[in-house]
C-alpha cells in the first residue's frame, strides 16, 4: 500500500470531470463542494494496490478528514496509472460522508467497499463500471435512489438498498428504495428481485454474454421478465453457441424457453431455480447438459431430448430442493422423451424416472476431438445386458482414436473386448467395475489411463479399487499393456516384443514427445532416443520420463531433440555418460539431479536455457569433481560460473562439424540434407559450421563439399573449402 503526493494539475482535472459527469447523468444532485473538502479530492489521501498490468485498485482514504468528509471525489489516476477498482471494505464507516463521485475508468466496485456510511445520499457511478459486489453500499440508511448506467452486468447480494436491523441484526430494506436505470438491465433485474421500485430511462437487450477466440458467444446474464422466451440464434452479430452457467438462474417469471439451434452447451446451474418453467426446447446442435442445468424448476414436469445430447450431469432435471430440509426431491411424474440408447434414455433410467421413446440410436456415444479423429465417451444402452464389445475403428468415415474416462464403467456383464489397432488411448477407470471382464488383449498402440481395466468397488462394504480376480492382459512385451500389467501385478501373456517401447504422444504439429519407458526401469542400461517414431521427429523428453531408470549407464539423444524437460532423468543413480546433440536448445531443472556418477558432460553451443541444478547436483549437495564442457561465452559456461562448477573450454567447431562432436562425418551430411529438405526437427541448425563454403548460405553446394570431404576428393582434404 501505498500513499501519494498531489499535484493541483491533478486536483484540476478532477473538478473538471466532476463538472462533466454532474451535466452528463441524471441523478440526485450533489451538494456544491465546500472549500475545506479538496482533501477528499488529493490523491495523496488515498491507499492503494499497485498492479504489474498498470492498473490500481483503491483500497481506503487515509487523510486526516476521513471522520469529517462529507463530499468524495476518487481520482481516475495516481502516478500515471489507472483506478479500476473500489477495494473490498475501502470506506467502510466513512459515516460523515454524504456524496461521493467515481470515475469514469473504474470497472468494479467490490464488497462492503461503502459499507457503513450512514450519511450517504448521493453515489454517481459511471458507464464504465461492470460489477458492484455483495453489500458495496449496505447499511448506507440515507441513501434512498441510486442511478445505474446499463454498463452494470452484476449486481450482487445486498448491494444496495438494505440496512441491519438494530435489534435483530437482520438486513432490512431502505423504506422508499428507487433505483433509476434501464428495462431489461441488471439494475432492472436487481429491482424487480428485490421488491424495489424502478424508474426507467429506457431500454436495453436483456442478455449479458462473452465473446470466445473464434468470435462466438456465450450468453451469461439475463435481466429481463419475460414468461415465454425465444433466446435469439445471434447477438450483435455473433452467433450464440453456449448458454454458460448461471446464465438464467432464478428468473422466476420464466415459463417458457426455446434454445437456439447451434447451442451446444448448457453449462451448470443455467437455468437453476426458474420456479415458472414448464417447457424447455432443446435443438439438435446441443451436446452437453451440465449438472444442475435445471435443477429446482418444480414446474418442469417433462423433458425432451434430443439423441445429440452425449452427456447430462448429475440432477440435470427433475429435482427440487426441499424448503425445509433442502433435501434433493424428485418431481412428481418427471417424464423424459427421447430416444433409447441415447444420454436422455441413460439419464431416465439411472434416476428412475418415466421415459418415452422416440426410437433408437447407436448405445456408443462420441464426440470429436481436435484433430477430427473421435473419442467414445459413454456407452448408453443397457449396461447389465451388454456381453461383448467390439470397439469400432471408425465410425461415419472418422478414426475411432481414443476410449474416454469411465467411458464403459460399470458394464458388469461385459466378458468380451476387442480394441481395434489403431486406437491410441484408454482413459482412466474406461473398464472399472466391468466384474465379469477377466481377460483383455490391448494392441502396441494404445496408452492405458489409470485404473482402466482390472478393479471394482464395493460400495456397500466401503471398499475401494479391489482386484477382479485372475484378471490377464494379452499384449506386447514394452508396450503400454505390458506396463499396465507389470504395474498392476496382472497376469501377462506376450505376443511378441514391440519396436517401440517408449511412452509417446503425437502433437498436432507433427512432433513427438516422450513422457516414459514401457520397459523393465529396472533392467535399462543403454538409452539411444531414436530420431523419429512413426515417421515423425521426437523433440521433447518430458517431465519426468526416464525417473527413477536405477540401472541406467549411458545416454545419448538425436539430432532432432529440442527440450529435456524438468526431473527427466532424476534419480538415474548408474549414469555416466550423456551425449547431448547438437540442436538441442532447452535442458530444464532438475533434469539430471541425483545422478552422483555423472561427473562429466558435454553441452553443446545450441543449448540456450539450463534450469536450476539441471546438472552436478545430488540433492542439494553438490557431486564432487563435477566437470562441464562447452564452448566460451554460451550458457554452458554460464551454468558452470553460476553453480562453481569446472568449466572446460572447447575449440570453436571446426567447419562442417555441424553436430560438435569433433569430425566431419556422415552424421553432418545427414543432418544438413535433412536440413536443407525442411525436416521436422532441423530448422534450426549450427549455420556457422554448415556453411563450409563461406557463401552466406547453406545449401546443396556446401552438402556437396561435405559428402566429397568425408570420401577423401582431392582439393576437398581440408575445410572450410576454398574453391
Amino acid at each position: 500500500m501505498k500513499s501519494l503526493s498531489s499535484t493541483g494539475k491533478r486536483a484540476s482535472r478532477m473538478l473538471a470531470l466532476v463538472l462533466s459527469l454532474m451535466l452528463l447523468l441524471t441523478m440526485t444532485a450533489v451538494p456544491a463542494f465546500a472549500a475545506d473538502s479538496a482533501a477528499a479530492t488529493d490523491p495523496a489521501n488515498f491507499a492503494y494496490s499497485d498492479y504489474s498490468d498498470g492498473t490500481i485498485t483503491i483500497e481506503g482514504y487515509i487523510g486526516d478528514d476521513k471522520d469529517t468528509m462529507t463530499e468524495l471525489v476518487i481520482p481516475e489516476e495516481i502516478d500515471g496509472k489507472s483506478v479500476t477498482e473500489i477495494g473490498s471494505f475501502a470506506f467502510e464507516g466513512c459515516t460523515s460522508l454524504t456524496s461521493v463521485i467515481i470515475p469514469d475508468s473504474v470497472t468494479e466496485i467490490n464488497d462492503y467497499a461503502f459499507e457503513n456510511c450512514t450519511s450517504l445520499t448521493s453515489v454517481i457511478i459511471p458507464d464504465s463500471v461492470t460489477a458492484i459486489e455483495n453489500d458495496a453500499f449496505g447499511n448506507c440508511t440515507s441513501l434512498t435512489s441510486v442511478t445505474i448506467p446499463a454498463s452494470v452486468t452484476y449486481i450482487y447480494n445486498h448491494a444496495f438498498g438494505y440496512c441491519e436491523d438494530e435489534e435483530t441484526g437482520d438486513n432490512i430494506k431502505v423504506e422508499g428504495f428507487t433505483i433509476t436505470g434501464y428495462k431489461n438491465s441488471a439494475a432492472y433485474r436487481y429491482a424487480i428481485e428485490n421488491g424495489f421500485e424502478f424508474v426507467s430511462l429506457g431500454e436495453v437487450s436483456p442478455f449479458v454474454y462473452m465473446e470466445f477466440d473464434d468470435g462466438t458467444i456465450a450468453i451469461t446474464g439475463y435481466n429481463g421478465d419475460e414468461a415465454k422466451l425465444d433466446i435469439p440464434a445471434e447477438l450483435d452479430g455473433k452467433s450464440v453457441t453456449e448458454i454458460g452457467y448461471n446464465a438464467f438462474e432464478n428468473c422466476t417469471s420464466l415459463e417458457s424457453v426455446t434454445i437456439p439451434d447451434g447451442v451446444t452447451y448448457i453449462g451448470d446451474n443455467a437455468f437453476y431455480g426458474c420456479t415458472s418453467l414448464t417447457s424447455v426446447t432443446i435443438p439438435e446442435s446441443v451436446a452437453n447438459i451440465y449438472y444442475d442445468a435445471f435443477y429446482n424448476c418444480p414446474s418442469l414436469k417433462t423433458v425432451t431430448i434430443p439423441a445429440s445430447v452425449t452427456s447430462i450431469g448429475n440432477e440435470a432435471f427433475g429435482y427440487y430442493r426441499g424448503e425445509e430440509t433442502w433435501e434433493d426431491i424428485k418431481i412428481d411424474g418427471f417424464t423424459i422423451t427421447g430416444y433409447k440408447n441415447s444420454a436422455a434414455y441413460a439419464y431416465a433410467r439411472d434416476n428412475e424416472f418415466d421415459f418415452t421413446s422416440l426410437g433408437e440410436v447407436d448405445p456408443l456415444a462420441y464426440e470429436e476431438l481436435e484433430d477430427g479423429n473421435l473419442e467414445l465417451v459413454a456407452y448408453y444402452g443397457d449396461k447389465e445386458e451388454l456381453t461383448k464389445l467390439d470397439i469400432p475403428a471408425e465410425i461415419d468415415g472418422k478414426k475411432v482414436a481414443e476410449i474416454g474416462e469411465s467411458a464403459f464403467r460399470g458394464c458388469t456383464s461385459l466378458t468380451s473386448v476387442t480394441i481395434p489397432e489403431g486406437l491410441s488411448v484408454i482413459g482412466g477407470y474406461a473398464f472399472k467395475n466391468c466384474t465379469s471382464l477377466t481377460s483383455v488383449t490391448i494392441p502396441k498402440s494404445v496408452h492405458i489411463g489409470r485404473g482402466a481395466f482390472g478393479y471394482y468397488d464395493n460400495e456397500e462394504a466401503g471398499d475401494y479399487n479391489i482386484k477382479v480376480d485372475g484378471f490377464k492382459i494379452t499384449g506386447y512385451t514394452n508396450s503400454a499393456a505390458y506396463a499396465y500389467a507389470r504395474d498392476n501385478e496382472f497376469e501377462f501373456v506376450s505376443l511378441g516384443v514391440t519396436d517401440n517401447p517408449f511412452n509417446n504422444m503425437h502433437t498436432n504439429d507433427g512432433r513427438i514427445i516422450i513422457y516414459g519407458y514401457y520397459g523393465d526401469k529396472d533392467k535399462l542400461t543403454e538409452l539411444s532416443i531414436p530420431e523419429k517414431i512413426d515417421g515423425e521427429s521426437v523433440t521433447e523428453i518430458a517431465y519426468k520420463a526416464f525417473k527413477g531408470c536405477t540401472s541406467l549407464k549411458n545416454v545419448s539423444t538425436p539430432a532432432s531433440l529440442k527440450s529435456i524437460e524438468g526431473s527427466s532423468f532424476e534419480d538415474c543413480k548408474s549414469l555416466e555418460n550423456v551425449t547431448l546433440s547438437s540442436g538441442l536448445t532447452t535442458i530444464e531443472y532438475y533434469a539430471f539431479l541425483n545422478c552422483p556418477n555423472l561427473k562429466e558432460v558435454t553441452i553443446p553451443a545450441s543449448v540456450t536455457e539450463i534450469g536450476s541444478n539441471a546438472f552436478g547436483y545430488n540433492g542439494y549437495t553438490k557431486v564432487e569433481g563435477f566437470t562441464i564442457k562447452g564452448y566460451a561465452g554460451t550458457e554452458a559456461e554460464r551454468y558452470a560460473k553460476d553453480n562453481g562448477f569446472e568449466f572446460i573450454a572447447l575449440e570453436e567447431k571446426k567447419s562442417g562439424d555441424i553436430d560438435g562432436d569433433g569430425v566431419v562425418d556422415a552424421r553432418d551430411r545427414m543432418t544438413i540434407t535433412r536440413y536443407i529438405a525442411k525436416w521436422k526437427g532441423y530448422e534450426s541448425i549450427d549455420k556457422t559450421a554448415a556453411d563450409v563454403n563461406s557463401d552466406g548460405e547453406v545449401d546443396a553446394a556446401d552438402r556437396m563439399i561435405i559428402t566429397r570431404h568425408i570420401a577423401k576428393w582431392k582439393g576437398y582434404e581440408t575445410l572450410p573449402y576454398t574453391g
